[in-house]
């Protein structure tokens, strides 16, 4: 009859708490043509970003974080990011209509449109 040898191993291992330290993450904010604060924020690896800073440019109204700026992701509060990365601010040009008023003249077109009006005037006080 053979004889069976048998070894039980017991192995404990006791882990440093301080030997286990988040990955910092990086995300820079560029606002491709405006302005952000901050520029920058820093999350652990898996996080979530949470609040992303609004940022602003005269003129337009913003179209949201991307991780380009054609084409790319767009970014959300509840997006994780897993590497150090740069978003992209896109804008929106914030368009006005004029309505034109001849007054009883005639004028061609009576509307006009576009991404910067600039109107010159001067304005007629009575008497003058």
């Amino acid at each position: 009859m053979e004889q069976e040898d048998s070894l039980t191993m017991r192995i404990t291992t006791r882990r440093n708490p301080n030997s286990f330290q988040s990955i910092r993450r990086t995300i820079t904010f560029n606002a491709n043509g405006g302005s952000v604060s901050p520029t920058s924020i820093n999350r652990n690896l898996g996080e979530t970003l949470g609040t992303l800073p609004p940022p602003n440019r005269t003129g337009f109204t913003t179209a949201g974080w991307w991780t380009a700026t054609a084409g790319g992701t767009q970014i959300f509060a509840n997006t994780a990011i897993a590497r150090n990365t740069e978003l992209f601010a896109r804008w929106a040009p914030i368009t006005r209509i004029v309505t034109l008023n001849p007054n009883g003249g005639t004028i061609n077109p009576t509307t006009i449109s576009g991404l910067c009006i600039k109107i010159a005037y001067k304005e007629i006080q009575d008497g003058v």
